[in-house]
């Protein structure tokens, strides 16, 4: 809630306040100061009025070819605004410090993929090959690509001078430590070929080792619940089923519609306690199988500090719907 709202075009208020601080730092010769509200300003509201005095500032500073540019397009902008007279001033002023600044060309012929700066800033590879407007004196250009030795020049720019940069065939650097795989991206480094990481395969063993285990608790949590509950309520209903089956006496009638039920519910019984008996094996059975195969990947696997050799075997988990196990896996 503290911040200042950020400036966008159209905010003529904004504007008008930073250029009214522009020209207070201009009286007091602030040049940073008032570039940078006239910059501001120009961002809330361009108008031709704050680009001529954007430019007049960058002048001050001795920033020829920034105030050329500023002072071109603060008549491009007027002429359309239909300001006739301040669209010629500003094409006078342009001119005036189009003799002042200088020309550099880049070369075209640079490598695929190459970066190409000046004076430690990024130069679009589309400007290549035209006359761009540079302050007079002495600018770095340094071109880097991959598997190549940098090259650098230094070039003089005069006023009202172009001067030509014109690249060399790179030469290539026996020390390059890059490799690219076939069909990938210029400057990408090729992945090391091997087994996985100590950590990661530990990683994966501990995880297989907890869920086996897991499966397991499960598996056993399940087959004493079907102990203690499910047979032994199968147990009871046996015994009182059993009473259907005695010869039937005037002392010992046993209701006739309670047997079928009886025998009904026993049913259900012995066949949720045999579900519940596949179940767990199948749980104790693939619970191990998995408690086994992490417990394999963590005990093989490399410390950090060993080397990774090509055929150093792998130990992998093999699960499917019929199958659980191990396997071995190397180079040779």
């Amino acid at each position: 809630m503290l911040a200042a709202g950020a400036a966008h075009a159209g905010d003529a208020a904004t504007a008008e306040q930073l250029f009214r601080e522009g020209l207070s730092a201009m009286q007091r010769s602030d040049y940073a100061a008032a570039c940078e509200a006239f910059a501001g300003s120009n961002e809330a509201d361009p108008s031709p009025g704050t680009q001529m005095n954007l430019a007049s500032c960058k002048e001050k500073q001795n920033n020829l070819a920034d105030a050329w540019a500023w002072y071109t397009s603060a008549a491009e902008l007027a002429a359309n605004k239909g300001q006739t007279e301040r669209a010629d001033k500003a094409r006078a002023e342009a001119a005036r410090l189009d003799r002042k600044v200088g020309r550099m060309v880049i070369d075209k012929s640079v490598p695929d993929g190459a970066n190409v700066t000046r004076d430690g800033k990024p130069v679009p590879l589309a400007t290549l090959g035209l006359e761009i407007r540079l302050d007079p004196g002495t600018h770095v250009v340094e071109i880097t690509a991959l598997g190549k030795k940098p090259w650098k020049q230094s070039v003089k720019v005069a006023a009202g001078a172009v001067a030509r940069v014109d690249v060399p065939t790179l030469e290539d650097d026996p020390n390059a430590q890059r490799s690219l795989t076939p069909g990938s991206a210029p400057g990408a480094i090729a992945p090391p070929e091997g087994p996985p990481p100590p950590a990661t395969q530990k990683t994966i063993g501990f995880v297989l080792g907890g869920t086996g285990l897991a499966a397991m608790l499960g598996g056993g949590a399940l087959q004493l619940f079907n102990v203690a509950v499910v047979n032994q309520d199968a147990k009871d209903i046996n015994r009182s089923l059993s009473q259907c089956r005695q010869p039937y006496e005037d002392s010992q009638i046993v209701n006739q519609t309670t047997c079928p039920e009886l025998k009904r519910s026993y049913d259900t019984k012995k066949s949720a306690a045999r579900d519940n008996q596949t179940i767990a094996l199948v749980l104790l059975g693939s619970g191990a199988a998995l408690f086994g195969a992490g417990l394999i990947m963590v005990l093989t696997a490399p410390s950090r500090n060993s080397p990774r050799t090509q055929g150093r075997p792998q130990v992998l988990p093999l699960l499917g719907p019929d199958l659980a196990g191990a396997s071995i896996r190397t180079s040779f």
